[in-house]
């Protein structure tokens, strides 16, 4: 909360985010997801909302395209950074 400037209900936002979503609410995966929204300046709900439905539907594409090609995985980090 400190270090990062955010409030008490974004932490609690991030880990109800990494509990129910990615089923993972270690600390070190809740702080970094806070640590996160604090790089890209999200204080507030509403903007942790949109950058979460951006990203999800970004990964849903993502998804969709390589299973049309064929694959059953995530997109790799090099594919994301040329498909942006």
């Amino acid at each position: 909360i400190q270090e990062y400037g955010m409030s008490p209900e974004m932490v609690v936002m991030a880990y109800r985010y990494c509990s129910e979503q990615r089923k993972n609410t270690k600390c070190s995966f809740v702080g970094a997801l806070v640590k996160e929204w604090a790089a890209r300046g999200l204080k507030t709900p509403q903007e942790i909302k949109a950058y979460i439905e951006e990203t999800d539907n970004r990964h849903f594409l993502y998804k969709r395209v390589l299973k049309a090609m064929g694959f059953l995985r995530n997109a790799t980090e090099e594919e994301r950074r040329k498909a942006a």
